[in-house]
């Protein structure tokens, strides 16, 4: 479970972000003609994997900035990109293992049959849009159209092309332990529970990476979280 008091920093970054550059636009807001002729020149949905549309954002307010907000702009977004990594480890345990192993093969794709190749591409691209391999909206787990053998078989392939450092004895290793994770639609079906089932509590059956193993909701109790910014709760024996 989330807790609202645990604000990740790439929602501060993002929130920071979109001040800069859209607070100009606040003052200056184009007129209804103009806003409708921009529409019509192009379009905001840059690609759609199945039911999914994946949008590009506009940003035309970012010609007005003075130069000192444009370079504050711009290092906001090198934040936000440098913390990318920890929104993954964020939402799941497994998840920067996860994507470590996509990209490699996205981006070391010789070798790969191209039916495989495209279901793991679009697979991928799910996986980028949602920090993770569940729903930002719903929370459910989303499970991928490839097999096991299909996913096993192009990340042979990134390693031969130099994508992945691994033998292939420890890629099957890293692979048999990320299954359930990939595959197996009970296994962390939820990244919030809400309705958790089978005796767990909400942090027990959630899949986000916010509270370590063997913590209950139980032991949270007159818990006073001191350090509440991108930090983990963990037991220490």
């Amino acid at each position: 479970m989330k807790s609202s008091a645990r604000t990740p920093l790439s929602v501060l970054l993002a929130a920071a972000i979109i001040f800069s550059l859209f607070a100009p636009a606040l003052a200056q807001r184009p007129t209804t003609a103009a806003r409708h002729a921009r529409k019509t020149e192009r379009t905001s949905l840059v690609e759609r994997v199945g039911t999914t549309g994946i949008l590009q954002v506009e940003a035309e307010s970012f010609r007005d900035l003075s130069p000192r907000q444009k370079i504050l702009a711009y290092y906001l977004s090198e934040a936000a990109i440098a913390v990318d990594p920890v929104i993954y480890d964020q939402m799941s345990r497994f998840g920067l293992r996860q994507k470590r192993i996509l990209e490699a093969i996205v981006s070391h794709p010789q070798g790969v049959r191209p039916a495989a190749l495209r279901k793991i591409t679009d697979y991928t691209k799910l996986f980028w849009a949602n920090s993770g391999n569940h729903n930002g909206y719903t929370a459910q787990k989303f499970l991928p159209d490839f097999t096991y053998e299909e996913l096993e078989q192009a990340a042979l392939q990134a390693i031969k092309q130099g994508g992945l450092s691994w033998t292939p004895d420890e890629l099957h290793k890293e692979l048999q332990e990320l299954r359930p994770s990939f595959f197996d639609p009970a296994f962390e079906p939820m990244s919030t529970a809400k309705s958790p089932q089978g005796g767990l509590d909400i942090i027990q059956a959630s899949a986000n990476n916010f509270y370590g193993p063997n913590v209950t909701l139980a032991d949270l109790k007159n818990f006073q979280d001191r350090y509440p910014l991108n930090s983990r709760v963990v037991k220490i024996p």
